[in-house]
């Protein structure tokens, strides 16, 4: 028997050692892929949802604040980019602007005018106008 470490190196070498059992190969089992927690359900790109925000835009922008996409789109209970797309075809779009030094997007004080107006439409004619695309739009908001 080998008690310390300098008698198992000297039985090594002269090759009197004891074969050392060694551990049986374990199987390696993979973790076990959990599931998602599901996805909140989000509304449609509606035009009613489209209100919703061009109203929640609206309310910041007069409280002087200038929201993200991602505080509106968690307002509205609508996925950011879904949002975005949406608002994309009235023609608001959030522009990029850096803070602190950091690049955030935001919904400027630029727009003001342009989403009170939208936000004042009514939603049938909101939605023929994000069918059309932002072309529609601009002659709309003239008109």
């Amino acid at each position: 028997m080998i008690f310390s470490l300098r008698e198992s190196e000297a039985c090594t070498t002269t090759g009197n050692s004891v074969p050392q059992v060694q551990p049986a190969a374990t199987k390696k089992t993979r973790a076990k892929k959990t599931k998602k927690a599901p996805k909140a359900k989000t509304l449609a790109s509606t035009p009613e949802a489209v209100k919703k925000s061009l109203n929640f835009i609206l309310s910041e922008l007069e409280a002087s604040r200038e929201p993200t996409p991602a505080e509106v789109s968690k307002a509205v209970g609508m996925d950011s980019r879904q949002l975005g797309i949406a608002l994309s075809k009235l023609d608001i779009k959030s522009k990029p602007l850096y803070r602190g030094g950091k690049s955030v997007r935001i919904y400027s004080v630029d727009s003001k005018e342009k989403i009170a107006e939208l936000a004042g439409t009514e939603q049938k004619r909101l939605k023929k106008m994000s069918l059309k695309g932002p072309e529609a739009t601009q002659d709309a908001v003239k008109s």
